[in-house]
């Protein structure tokens, strides 16, 4: 894949680890940075985008002698008239964010009136004024879809795509843990060329680079925020649960190595750290240690 394509995808909030490394590698990514910093300001200008790069497009059948120093000028100012052009979309069009910090969650409603429960340190966004149009909706990190019956739209995450059709589903989509669990209705998992279809008590998950489907027992419901008072794991692994302790108290956590993949079943409370730990090593056979705004566990 040209890396021109990775940098569409990082403007759409698409961006995979994968993508970003061969942006890191390439240079590319701290140019992005830069550029990012220099426009933070920017006020997009009355300008014709597809014009310009037609020009630039022209320039590319000089002399080869002409080109091989041109090449590195062309790729930066391919991106920065994607970036303007990214800019002239937003200020048109800007997207409506919701945004939560460690140890809080948030509840709000889509323009279809569908209900979205977030976790701590998420991000949810979408278009507001494109909704009946384009309905897509961006999500870093966990939340729960009380979706209304025949409202159709997909969430977009970095490791999949959820498309949905009034239902009740809860994302986790984290760094290195991918999570789907159906509650009502179906929900349509999509990653690459895979599909999967999930009915009520179903979950599909990604960790490790495997894929798995399977059945679990749901959970009592609860509405709004307080779905998140507390954290509950059907067989995950440890490290994704120590993340979620980290993410909901706001403090470092030490884990070992060796106990990273040990498959935690239980819950933690978001209340009292020492309980929680409690609550997900005794079961373990675990121990942990806790010093000012650290925790290690062995």
């Amino acid at each position: 894949m040209k890396n021109e394509e990775i940098i569409q995808k990082w403007l759409r909030n698409e961006l995979t680890d994968a993508d970003k490394q061969i942006l890191i590698d390439s240079g590319d990514w701290e140019e992005l940075q830069r550029m990012m910093k220099a426009l933070s300001n920017f006020r997009a200008p009355e300008f014709n985008v597809e014009e310009q790069l037609s020009v630039l497009q022209s320039k590319q059948h000089r002399k080869a002698s002409k080109q091989r120093w041109l090449l590195p000028v062309f790729r930066v100012a391919a991106a920065v008239l994607l970036l303007i052009s990214a800019y002239a979309v937003f200020f048109n069009n800007p997207l409506t964010e919701y945004q939560t910090r460690a140890g809080e969650a948030l509840s709000f409603y889509l323009p279809d009136s569908t209900q979205v429960d977030m976790n701590a340190e998420s991000s949810v966004s979408y278009s507001k004024n494109e909704w009946q149009a384009q309905r897509t909706v961006n999500l870093q990190g966990e939340a729960y879809f009380d979706v209304i019956p025949g409202s159709v739209f997909d969430v977009n995450t970095s490791n999949g795509i959820i498309r949905v059709v009034g239902t009740e589903f809860n994302i986790r989509s984290r760094d290195n843990y991918f999570e789907v669990t159906c509650y009502e209705g179906k929900v349509s998992v999509i990653r690459g060329k895979t599909a999967e279809l999930l009915t009520p008590g179903e979950r599909v998950r990604v960790f490790n680079g495997q894929l798995t489907l399977d059945k679990i027992e749901l959970e009592p419901a609860r509405n709004g925020i307080q779905r998140y008072e507390e954290s509950h794991f059907k067989s995950v692994p440890l490290f994704a649960v120590v993340d979620e302790l980290s993410r909901q108290f706001d403090i470092e956590i030490e884990l070992n190595n060796q106990k990273r993949d040990i498959v935690f079943t239980g819950a933690f409370t978001h209340e009292n750290l020492e309980l929680a730990l409690r609550a997900v090593c005794i079961p373990l056979d675990l121990n942990f240690e806790i010093s000012e705004n650290r925790v290690i566990i062995k």
